[in-house]
């Protein structure tokens, strides 16, 4: 499955450049002046406790990356969403116009490739297998789709080209549509457990008896079990799940009844569900011990320290982090 050439480039953020025949921009100063604004906002007494890099994330439709060293801007043109950082932190996979593309940032240069995973342009959010070496994605919708299991090159692997397409600029995850629902019930991805089991998804077997459901697929047996279902007079969704280290929680997007999106932890062992920060969080990834990343509004990538506390980090939305693997 792994054909296809990609472009290089350099990272950027002090000044725009040129790079192999593409303009690579940084950060903005719109962008600078709005985070300014944006992390002196609210409480913020767990800002002690800084968030753990490096961290991806969405922002008008490219993928940016931040580091210790500052924020970067890792894809241009636009239709980019859903990163998702590898366990080893050198590449990032993430979907433009319906395929999973990989950008490799492991050069210590700063120099970016791009490498085409799928062709089909059906697939949705990809998730990395604890060890790195495979893609998981479903093409489809976030009610039907087929799972699909991908190998993935070594990281030393470089693919030079024309890069991909230029898109038009993905709605932000926060938005909500003219019905009242958010955007984020569309969302299609995949959540690969870390201890390597399963995978969890919206939709799948349990659409047969709900409108909208989230599931998680046992690799081993290859059966499917309803985290969530929604239908008839309980209207709602579920989607955007990810695992806690121990892969006994699941963390979603849950919104019910058109009203607020809010952020959801499951307990798979003891099957109770709670709700993670404010109304209007959503996409929720955990940090351990009980701090998380959040979109909060339309469209701000925020830290939860878990002391009850919050602090914006960036304009954007589907955030990620992992720990690195050893």
């Amino acid at each position: 499955m792994l054909t296809g050439g990609g472009a290089t480039g350099k990272r950027a953020r002090a000044t725009s450049r040129r790079e192999s025949g593409r303009v690579v921009r940084p950060l903005v100063g719109a962008a600078v002046a709005v985070l300014a604004a944006l992390g002196t906002a609210g409480p913020v007494a767990g800002a002690s406790v800084p968030p753990p890099r490096p961290m991806v994330f969405a922002q008008d439709g490219d993928v940016f990356l931040t580091d210790r060293t500052g924020t970067f801007r890792i894809t241009t043109g636009g239709g980019n969403t859903w990163p998702r950082i590898s366990p080893d932190h050198g590449r990032i996979a993430y979907t433009h116009a319906g395929d999973v593309w990989i950008a490799d940032v492991s050069d210590p240069g700063g120099h970016i490739s791009f490498l085409q995973v799928s062709h089909d342009g059906r697939a949705g959010g990809a998730a990395w297998s604890p060890r790195g070496d495979r893609l998981a994605y479903r093409t489809g919708t976030a009610h039907q789709g087929t799972v699909v299991l991908a190998n993935v090159p070594a990281p030393t692997r470089r693919e030079r080209g024309t890069g991909a397409p230029r898109e038009q600029v993905a709605a932000r995850a926060g938005a909500s549509r003219a019905d009242g629902w958010s955007e984020l019930r569309e969302a299609n991805t995949v959540a690969w457990s870390p201890d390597g089991t399963s995978l969890a998804y919206p939709g799948g077997e349990c659409s047969v008896t709900f409108d909208d459901c989230l599931s998680v697929l046992d690799l081993g047996t290859g059966a499917e079990s309803t985290v969530v279902g929604f239908g008839g007079a309980r209207q709602g969704f579920a989607t955007t799940p990810s695992w806690s280290a121990d892969s006994h929680r699941l963390y979603f997007t849950r919104q019910v009844q058109a009203g607020p999106v809010t952020s959801m932890a499951y307990d798979l062992v003891g099957r109770t569900t709670w709700q993670i920060g404010a109304d209007g969080d959503a996409t929720p990834v955990p940090l351990g011990n009980g701090r998380f990343l959040v979109t909060s509004g339309a469209g701000t990538v925020t830290y939860l320290p878990g002391d009850g506390s919050r602090q914006a980090l960036a304009p954007g939305s589907q955030p990620d982090w992992r720990p690195k693997s050893t």
